[in-house]
């Protein structure tokens, strides 16, 4: 079966936070060397998982095969930190020396920024012979991320990543999503953007950089060169595959780049119209991008309003939009952050709340990456869809239980499974009605789940079935709801490090749903709530733009309209 490509755009800082950890997720899961085999392949030890179908096979100039995430990558400059905007693989070094003696003829003032010093995890890691992204600004070595590493190599890097006493603590030093970033990019991967040419008003913008939605899709509508270059790398990777899926949009939906999303949106909607979209909505309450201190309340303003632009475009363009946020309210006013009864984690810290998302995701995409898998992208986003509901919730239990038997545990679930809901304004009871739901229960190769310590005379009907998928079919399409696809996989959650130590147990199992409920009628209700106490004509950065208040009555509006679709009534 040929491979079902997917192409990822990350689409904003925090979305980037949340990349970086997916995959350093994806590359510690990789089988290398031996279990490619076809022998091992007939012994049933292939992994599970169709790394092609994110992943890449290339070379660079000097002819080493590479093995990179097909992905697009989108941030502003000064977010970066040490990762070079070529990478490492296709690095050569420039020589200063001719435009320096240059301008010193012609009397012109050189001004070098100061280079971002590479943390001392990516030093350690350089030091024990590992590719990382990231690198000194004087290395001239090449580092290649081989696709046929020896098999010795990757035990080595494993367990270096997973038995060290570092010296250092990683909340520490985490500074840029560059800092606890693994594995290389393609030199076509990343596009920056210089604030300056945009607007005077955003360099001034301490708390929220590129923080108008109209500064967003200006750029990627009216500036040539940012567009150009944006749709030729997207071009670049989607020409190279032959079957592939759609698309997977990690964006920000609270400032610019909300604006960047609905124009790369509408433009992928054009030119690949059969290709679903599928779009992971990012809301970061707590996440500041300097040390200046609390956002004020025109900054919570701008967010809120960011946010309804952003929403009410991508819900015309996309296949399905996944809102997800670790603030239990669906406000930038107020905060109160998600419970996970095993998950110690500091809401202040982007590296710590991207890591739960990055973990749902990648646990939620596993349907259409598995290498006998017979679900495609469209099939999920299709199938969620329904009655005009653009929007689902998700939930995730992570850490799964492990104490007991699979059959055990979701018996004494009962109606009342122990899920914690993604979404903002969304609650994590049973109290909804739904009429969807793609279940994924991963890691079960951590734990023995055939186990059971309840008497023959009291088992139900889950302890009848075979093995875990009936098992979690059996549960699922009973207690949640009957049009439900369920699927259970071996493949652990790889949280070695740099995965924030944000548990004392592991978290090698985690089980995510996707629905398509009423549940979302309060995120909805609750947004539109918080905008109508804003005065627009107050906020002076969207009138730069030619922003009229009639065009944000218009989009709320629509939402509710959408908001219709998710009533009891």
């Amino acid at each position: 079966m040929s491979t079902r490509e997917i192409l990822t755009l990350q689409i904003g800082n925090y979305s980037n936070y949340v990349g970086a950890h997916l995959w350093n997720l994806q590359e510690l899961n990789f089988s290398y060397g031996a279990s490619n085999n076809d022998e091992d392949e007939e012994n049933g030890s292939k992994s599970e998982i169709d790394n092609d179908v994110l992943y890449r096979c290339g070379r660079t100039l000097t002819g080493d095969e590479t093995y990179t995430p097909r992905v697009v990558i989108c941030d502003l400059s000064r977010n970066l930190g040490s990762l070079k905007h070529s990478g490492v693989l296709y690095d050569t070094p420039i020589d200063y020396s001719t435009n320096i003696n240059r301008n010193r003829e012609f009397n012109i003032d050189t001004v070098e920024l100061p280079r971002v010093e590479v943390n001392p995890f990516l030093k350690e890691l350089e030091s024990k012979g590992l590719d990382v992204a990231c690198a000194s600004g004087d290395s001239d070595k090449d580092t290649i991320n081989d696709n046929i590493r020896d098999n010795d190599e990757v035990i080595n890097a494993e367990k270096h990543l997973t038995n060290t006493d570092e010296g250092y603590v990683m909340d520490d030093i985490v500074s840029y999503w560059s800092d606890y970033l693994v594995p290389c990019f393609h030199h076509r991967s990343l596009i920056t953007i210089n604030e300056s040419p945009l607007s005077v008003s955003d360099i001034d913008e301490e708390y929220l950089p590129f923080g108008v939605f109209h500064s967003g899709l200006s750029a990627f509508r009216y500036g040539c060169d940012i567009r150009e270059q944006w749709e030729d790398r997207i071009h670049y990777f989607t020409e190279e595959c032959d079957n592939q899926q759609g698309f997977n949009i990690i964006c920000d939906i609270n400032s610019g780049f909300g604006g960047a999303a609905l124009e790369t949106s509408r433009w992928l909607a054009d030119d690949w119209p059969s290709k679903c979209q599928l779009v992971s909505a990012l809301m970061p309450f707590d996440y500041r991008n300097s040390s200046s201190g609390k956002l004020n309340s025109i900054d919570k303003h701008y967010q809120t309003v960011n946010t309804i632009l952003s929403l009410d475009g991508l819900c015309e363009t996309s296949s399905l939009i996944l809102p997800l946020s670790l603030n239990s309210l669906p406000s930038f006013t107020k905060s109160s952050n998600r419970n996970f009864p095993q998950l110690i984690y500091n809401a202040s810290l982007p590296y710590h709340t991207s890591s739960i998302i990055a973990s749902f995701m990648d646990s939620m995409t596993l349907p259409f990456r598995l290498n006998t898998s017979r679900y495609s992208l469209s099939d999920m986003t299709g199938s969620l869809y329904s009655f005009g509901r653009k929007l689902s919730s998700v939930s995730m239990c992570l850490p799964f239980p492990q104490s007991q038997g699979l059959a055990d545990i979701l018996s004494d679930w009962g109606h009342q499974p122990r899920l914690v809901s993604l979404s903002p304004g969304v609650s994590d009871d049973n109290s909804y009605v739904s009429s969807c739901q793609w279940v994924v229960l991963r890691g079960l190769n951590a734990f023995d789940w055939r186990l059971t310590d309840t008497p023959i005379s009291e088992q139900g009907l889950l302890h009848k079935c075979s093995n875990s998928q009936e098992i979690l079919e059996l549960y699922i399409r009973t207690v949640m709801s009957p049009r439900s696809e369920a699927i259970a996989v071996d493949t652990q959650i790889a949280t070695k490090r740099p995965f924030p130590k944000i548990s004392t147990s592991p978290l090698h199992v985690a089980m995510t749903t996707v629905e398509c409920s009423n549940r979302m009628y309060n995120f909805i209700s609750s947004i539109i709530d918080n905008v109508k106490l804003i005065n627009v004509r107050k906020l002076p950065k969207f009138l730069e733009y030619g922003f009229e208040v009639d065009e944000l009555n218009e989009a709320v509006m629509r939402l509710y309209d959408l908001n219709d679709c998710y009533s009891d009534k």
